[in-house]
């Protein structure tokens, strides 16, 4: 910088050197007009000298800040010489920018699902031989003594009724129930009297103790399944043409001559 400054100093001295030179050449023709033989006058022009130093330029870095964005611009400084023109630019300062985004929160809605409520049906299991007519015998325990007010074409005869056990089906208590299609007696049973079950054709399933094979009718018997009893009679099943299966328990010892004489039908015999 300093050798700048000097630099600078000596153009101005030479340029004061020129300016002084050409005003003593202006003194110099009074002079030539007392000399007989004018001589003309030479006027030599010294060239004009210019000297521009170099244009120095500071140019400052520009700052970014981000967020906000501030931005500063350093002005510019442009050193020239005498005789030229200086331009300075505006210095030019943006304003910041501040930009603000809002954060959008979406909320879901709040699903409440309405309560099921689910019935489950109650069953209630079917009573056996509901409506059925008893009679308490000398012992305490009971007959079905017949049908009563019992809709069933699938007869259950319950073990027990009123607490005390069944003993005996009493004569003709279902004489003449052709709607019945299936019998169930309890082993409690140690007795049955007379057509029983005369007239019930329509029986195709009995589970039975040994001692009521004789009262069911064989017209449409097609299984039959024993449940106690140790023996099994002569011609127990004569005839019985329907017959498809027979399950005899290990309890039977002893089965009667052509028990199962005429059973075209049976396939099956299950012990």
């Amino acid at each position: 910088m300093k050798k700048q400054i000097r630099f600078f100093l000596t153009v101005l001295v030479l340029v004061a050197t020129l300016i002084l030179l050409v005003a003593c050449g202006g003194d110099g023709d009074d002079f030539e007009k007392d000399v007989t033989t004018k001589k003309p006058r030479v006027t030599t022009a010294e060239p004009a000298v210019t000297t521009t130093a170099p244009a120095t330029s500071v140019t400052m870095p520009v700052i970014t800040t981000t967020n906000p964005a501030i931005t500063t611009a350093k002005p510019t400084v442009t050193t020239t010489a005498p005789g030229s023109a200086v331009t300075s630019k505006p210095v030019v300062t943006s304003k910041p920018t501040v930009t603000t985004t809002e954060k959008v929160v979406t909320t879901k809605p709040v699903v409440t699902a309405a309560p099921v409520t689910t019935t489950v049906p109650v069953t209630t299991a079917p009573v056996l031989g509901e409506g059925l007519a008893y009679r308490v015998l000398d012992d305490g325990t009971y007959e079905v003594t017949g049908i009563g007010t019992c809709t069933d074409s699938v007869l259950v005869i319950p073990g027990t009724y009123n607490g005390k056990a069944v003993t005996r089906i009493g004569g003709s208590a279902f004489y003449g129930c052709s709607g019945l299609t299936s019998v169930t007696i309890p082993n409690s049973v140690t007795s049955i009297g007379g057509s029983a079950f005369s007239g019930c054709s329509n029986i195709t399933y009995a589970s039975i103790p040994a001692l009521a094979i004789s009262y069911i009718p064989k017209t449409s018997l097609q299984t039959v399944v024993i449940t106690s009893g140790t023996r099994i009679g002569y011609r127990a099943f004569y005839d019985c043409t329907s017959l498809t299966s027979v399950t005899i328990p290990d309890s039977v010892t002893s089965i009667g001559r052509e028990a199962f004489l005429g059973c075209s039908g049976l396939i099956q015999i299950v012990n």
